[in-house]
């Protein structure tokens, strides 16, 4: 799927309309069974990680960096962009290392009979009900360790990640930017 289809799945995953989950579950559910087996789940799968892990760092990268840019007005645009990259070296901390695992969690949480099978109520139950709460639970977890982070080192942004051989390191300060203002940013805001 394209990435327009991509970006259409992705937002009704994070405003469930019962008619456009019925159009995604006959989409995914490839044999025409009725119920998503866990191979046609983690087909959907790769929806929910962008919906999910990649919308929430997406969301906190933004409240980042106009927390930062707002302290910093001279050179907006470089501070916002090296913390919207610092919150970006975080998620890559944070989100699971393992998305297969993820995914396979997730359907053991929505397939709440433990058939195997996800009907079509339990997929609209859990992107109705459960999921938002994970999405909004990841987004907390990544303002906390932005803040946490600010905390530790005077205020200043300071991530330093390693994955292999290659070391990234992002270092910003904006005068005033505050650990707490991220803490109490809601999505909304």
């Amino acid at each position: 799927m394209g990435s327009q289809q991509s970006a259409k799945i992705v937002e009704v995953i994070h405003s469930p309309d019962k008619e456009k989950l019925k159009v995604i579950f006959m989409k995914f559910d490839k044999d025409g069974s009725g119920g998503l087996s866990l191979d046609e789940w983690k087909l959907f799968g790769k929806y929910l990680w962008l919906a999910d892990v990649k919308g929430a760092r997406d969301d906190v990268a933004n409240e980042v960096r106009e927390e930062f840019k707002r302290k910093a007005p001279n050179m907006a645009g470089m501070v916002g962009s090296m913390a919207a990259t610092g919150v970006n070296l975080l998620n890559s901390d944070l989100q699971p290392k393992d998305v297969d695992q993820w995914v396979e969690d997730l359907f053991k949480r929505a397939d709440k009979n433990s058939d195997g099978k996800l009907t079509f109520d339990e997929f609209a139950a859990f992107l109705e009900q459960e999921n938002p709460a994970l999405a909004e639970e990841h987004r907390a977890k990544l303002r906390e360790a932005v803040a946490s982070n600010m905390d530790a080192h005077g205020g200043t942004l300071a991530v330093t990640s390693k994955h292999g051989a290659v070391t990234k390191s992002v270092t910003v300060t904006a005068p005033g930017a505050s650990s707490e203002v991220i803490r109490g940013k809601k999505p909304d805001q």
